[in-house]
């Protein structure tokens, strides 16, 4: 694990530049890079059998953005979301269910930006608190927790860590602090 980790973290900052470089530099870089993140990466053949998953999740991902409402879907999504952040070991599952997290908040964000508040109340009208059960899953990821990739040594020192994971969850995370900046969520 250790070894496909050091080569996709390698595959992701292949081009990178030395500090010293220019501002434009650093701006292409960043822009070659988050095409890197964009495409996943390499797959290894270990990790074939998660593509299924993964791809059905990177599916609902794209319902998200599209479909004309989702509220009816949202909790099962958001739970899905969770439990694949929460449970699953595999690098692909957990970046396509950071993705759905991510779909999934922007669209909340953008109708809460258009006075639609349908996803806003779902996420968060629950007794549960799923909105803050994503929140916390979305950090745990972003910082490597979680996951059964801590007990195999994943990531950067052993700690679970994936470059895709944490760009999808930090994006994710912004969206969710917009809608509680903006007062979306609710105080239970």
């Amino acid at each position: 694990w250790r070894a496909i980790d050091k080569n996709t973290r390698g595959w992701f900052e292949k081009g990178r530049k030395n500090e010293s470089d220019s501002v434009e530099d650093e701006d292409d870089d960043w822009e070659e890079m988050k095409i890197r993140l964009n495409t996943s990466g390499p797959i290894y053949g270990i990790e074939e059998s998660s593509m299924p998953i993964a791809s059905a999740l990177m599916v609902f991902g794209s319902f998200a953005s599209s479909l004309p409402s989702i509220a009816h879907f949202v909790t099962s999504w958001v739970d899905l979301a969770v439990d694949s952040l929460k449970l699953q070991s595999g690098r692909m599952i957990r970046r396509a269910a950071a993705s759905l997290a991510c779909g999934i908040l922007c669209r909340a964000r953008d109708d809460l930006n258009v006075g639609v508040f349908d996803l806003v109340n779902e996420i968060s009208g629950d007794v549960e608190g799923r909105n803050l059960r994503l929140i916390s899953s979305l950090r745990s990821a972003c910082s490597g927790g979680w996951g059964g990739g801590v007990s195999k040594g994943l990531g950067d020192g052993g700690e679970g860590r994936d470059e895709g994971v944490r760009v999808r969850c930090k994006e994710a995370i912004g969206f969710w602090e917009e809608i509680e900046n903006a007062g979306g969520w609710k105080v239970g």
